[in-house]
């Protein structure tokens, strides 16, 4: 009996050891859950971020496309000008 109880005693010390090790690896995985998500966390903001930027830069696009389509329009009016001024001045010419 002796020996069966200080073979249970060895296994039964065994087991425990092993599951020790089992918490240690579970106490480490909740470490590095923990961890992961702060990242993550970190990562949406930067993304909340990169999208609000992005946005932004899309707007700031679309008033230079609006100030190009303005300075379009005084590049035609100023050529239209000068055509004008210029046949004003071919006219004055053919009549002297």
């Amino acid at each position: 009996m002796k020996i069966d109880k200080a073979v249970g005693d060895i296994a039964a010390k065994a087991l425990l050891q092993k599951a020790e090790d089992v918490f240690d690896l579970a106490r480490e995985q909740q470490e590095l859950a923990g961890q992961q998500r702060a990242s993550a966390e970190k990562q949406l903001e930067n993304a909340d971020k990169q999208q609000e930027i992005g946005e932004k830069q899309t707007l700031a696009a679309e008033k230079s496309d609006e100030k190009a389509e303005k300075l379009v329009a005084l590049g035609n009016s100023l050529e239209a000008d000068a055509a004008k001024v210029k046949g004003e001045m071919e006219v004055v010419q053919r009549s002297k």
